[in-house]
């Protein structure tokens, strides 16, 4: 009996070091200005160099509309994008006059 339960100890403690020998890998989905975006980021202070979270991208526009004050006075859901943020967000041959907020991130 105290044979066996010294092979259970002994398998229990193998097992337990090797579960806190486990490294955990994360992945996490950035994202990196390319030459449209870039004067976005460098007009906030980041560097076009650098990688960003999808967090970190959408707190860069909250920042950059505030600042800009380009929020819709009658609806603060729409922005009225300056020449900087309409270069980021249109898409080719798009002019963008008018934008939800909420999109802006999508873009």
């Amino acid at each position: 009996m105290e044979q066996q339960a010294a092979k259970q100890a002994k398998i229990e403690a193998q097992s337990s070091q090797v579960n806190s020998e486990v490294k955990v890998l994360e992945v996490l989905e950035v994202y990196r200005p390319n030459s449209i975006t870039a004067e976005l980021f460098e007009s906030t202070g980041r560097s076009k160099d650098g990688y960003y979270t999808s967090s970190e991208v959408k707190a860069l526009l909250v920042d950059y509309i505030k600042d800009k004050q380009l929020a819709d006075p009658k609806n603060q859901r729409i922005v009225k994008p300056d020449d900087v943020l309409r270069e980021a967000l249109s898409k080719k041959g798009e002019q963008l006059e008018r934008v939800p907020r909420d999109q802006t991130s999508e873009r």
